[in-house]
Parts: structure tokens; sequence; C-alpha cells
């Protein structure tokens, strides 16, 4: 299995049309998202493994924090990648690519 930034980011590169970069701007957003799109695919693997009720630190049955953290880093993602200036035609890919992760949250949970 490939990494979810990876994919990420080959489809919105992927998506842009011919002659289409990226200045240094975007190339920093890219780089982030694909950094928080990690961050997202671990917290999920973690509640994955571990189930949405953990442990707390008195014993007792709590919310295994990898849900908020999930939660929080997949509107950080959108933020990011809205900041992206994309044409049409990739914006496409980006929905694609982030209705694939969604789908495997989907199935996860």
């Amino acid at each position: 299995m490939s990494e979810p930034e990876t994919d990420l980011i080959e489809a919105i590169r992927n998506g842009l049309p011919p002659g289409v970069e990226f200045d240094g701007r975007e190339e920093t957003l890219l780089s982030l998202a694909a950094r928080q799109a990690r961050d997202v695919e671990r917290a999920e693997a973690d509640l994955e493994e571990r189930g949405y009720l953990v442990a707390g630190s008195q014993g007792q049955r709590v919310v295994n924090p990898s849900l908020s953290e999930a939660r929080q880093g997949r509107v950080v993602l959108g933020r990011l990648l809205g900041q992206l200036d994309l044409p049409e035609s990739t914006r496409e890919a980006v929905r694609s690519a982030r209705h694939a992760a969604e789908t495997r949250w989907e199935r996860a949970s």
C-alpha cells in the first residue's frame, strides 16, 4: 500500500493541466498537506488498532484521543488544500482523493 501523502500529491499533480506548475507558496502548502495526510492516516490506524474506547488514566473507558486528532487533522487538511490555487480539473482530482480517504475511514469505523 502506498503512503497517503504520496497518493494525495500524485492525485493533485496528475490533475494539473499541462504547463501548470505550483509556485513556492503552493509547494509549501502541498508539503504541509502531505504531512497532515500522514498524521491523519496514523490517527486512523490507531483507531483501527485500539478501537473507539481505550483505557483512561484510572482504568476507566474513555474515547480514544486519536478520534479527535483524526477529525481535527481532516479539517486542517481541507483548509490547506483549499489554499492551493487549483484549476477546476485539479479540484476534481482532489475531491476524488478526499472521497477515497473518507471511504477508507468509514470502513475502519
